[in-house]
């Protein structure tokens, strides 16, 4: 079981939750406001697209699913898959808020924060590699498939 990998899925459902059923607290919260004050990006109307909230709300809650079994089964690959959608997740919400910053919000930068922290954790606790983060290899263990071929192979004879 990884600690950070559990962090992050119970605190996902968490913030779903906290989405599904109370948003104001998040898109209204004093740290909303000081990003809005500092940066000048909108607050986001938590009453304006309540569909858009509600589906935000339930992808949240499956990430933080995900994140929560690939910590409870210890997959390597599981693992890989979680942090590299955190990674992916980090970026886009970077560079949303610095490309197009007209559609920027403060709960945009919130989560940039929270999630670039997260991805850190995730990528340090992992160790992962380029190659196997994106699914072009994995690491190896010691054991490898060659010698799983040497025993088939002989009692093939």
């Amino acid at each position: 079981m990884s600690a950070a990998f559990l962090s992050y899925g119970i605190s996902n459902i968490a913030m779903g939750f906290v989405l599904l059923l109370r948003p104001e607290a998040l898109y209204d919260s004093l740290f909303a406001h000081y990003i809005h004050k500092k940066t000048g990006f909108h607050m986001t109307n938590v009453r304006a697209a309540p569909g858009f909230n509600n589906a935000l709300a339930c992808m949240t809650i499956a990430i933080g699913a995900g994140a929560t079994r690939a910590s409870l089964t210890g997959s390597r690959t599981a693992q890989s898959c979680i942090t590299l959608m955190s990674l992916v997740w980090t970026i886009a919400t970077l560079a949303s808020c610095i490309v197009t910053p007209d559609i920027a919000s403060a709960t945009h930068v919130i989560a940039a924060i929270v999630d670039t922290g997260f991805t850190i954790a995730l990528l340090y606790s992992g160790g992962f590699s380029v190659p196997e983060l994106v699914g072009l290899g994995q690491r190896r263990t010691g054991s490898s498939s060659s010698s799983t071929r040497r025993v088939a192979s002989t009692k093939r004879r």
